[in-house]
């Protein structure tokens, strides 16, 4: 069952302007230590090894779009209830886009975020919304991300 659809873009040259910032912590506060190594990783095997920022711009970019994405999905799977985390308590390195061997993209969630995902998600969903869970119920599967 698809509880929410996510989407969102990112204006690849106003983040490169935004990395090229002397001493801008932006990329530490919203990626992880292994999406960053990811991102270098393609920087060094593309054509594009000298660290060229619009280049990295379009590796962090995708990563942020999904990020971006995953909270919308969250918000429409909630239909109309408030959000756990607020927007300005939302860590975003807790949401982590991560490839498997063939390079394919899926989240992976971590910490509060995961947390809070589990609990708002796997209660049964009603068409209005999250309903209180059913104590007899059977346990519900996992929340699965697609990322395209």
């Amino acid at each position: 069952m698809i509880l929410g659809t996510g989407i969102d873009v990112v204006h690849i040259p106003a983040l490169a302007d935004q990395l090229r910032v002397p001493g801008s912590p932006w990329l530490d506060r919203v990626l992880t230590v292994r999406e960053l190594r990811h991102v270098r990783a393609r920087l060094a095997a593309s054509a594009t090894a000298d660290e060229d920022v619009n280049a990295l711009a379009v590796h962090v970019g995708a990563r942020w779009a999904a990020k971006e994405a995953v909270v919308k999905a969250w918000s429409a799977a909630l239909r109309g209830c408030p959000p756990p985390i607020s927007e300005e308590e939302l860590d975003y390195r807790e949401i982590e886009v991560v490839h498997d061997h063939w390079g394919r993209p899926s989240i992976e969630l971590h910490g509060r975020v995961a947390r809070a995902v589990t609990d708002s998600l796997t209660t049964h969903a009603t068409p209005l919304g999250p309903a209180a869970p059913d104590p007899d119920a059977p346990a519900q599967t996992p929340v699965t991300w697609h990322v395209s």
